[in-house]
């Protein structure tokens, strides 16, 4: 993650250096992709088990039951909504530093409150 000084040294770099004005946004596409990738990759099988949990869940109610079926589904919506927060910041074209600062207060609390 980017903080305001290091987009700042970034700036000053491109401004001093043909080469860097050229290498560091590319640099920056690629993080992009890669985090983008990384999420779709952990999404689509992520998509499968919580399907295959509903339809068991729908098949046979009594699984409402189990001690921990209800934390499992709820683990799973969990990841579900924290690889959502990853891909709306991955995709946000700008970064504020305080933006940034509160998702990340968001996401400490939400796992906090998770355990």
């Amino acid at each position: 993650m980017l903080y305001n000084i290091d987009i700042n040294k970034m700036n000053k770099l491109m401004s001093n250096n043909d080469d860097a004005r050229q290498i560091i946004p590319q640099l920056l596409r690629n993080h992009r992709n890669t985090i983008s990738t990384i999420s779709h990759e952990i999404r689509n099988p992520l998509t499968l088990v919580s399907s295959a949990l509903q339809v068991m869940e729908k098949q046979n109610p009594e699984l409402k039951d189990i001690p921990h079926w209800s934390q499992v589904m709820g683990d799973v919506d969990f990841i579900i909504q924290l690889l959502e927060e990853l891909s709306a910041f991955n995709s946000s074209n700008e970064l504020y530093y305080r933006t940034a600062f509160e998702k990340r207060c968001n996401l400490f609390c939400n796992l906090a409150r998770h355990k």
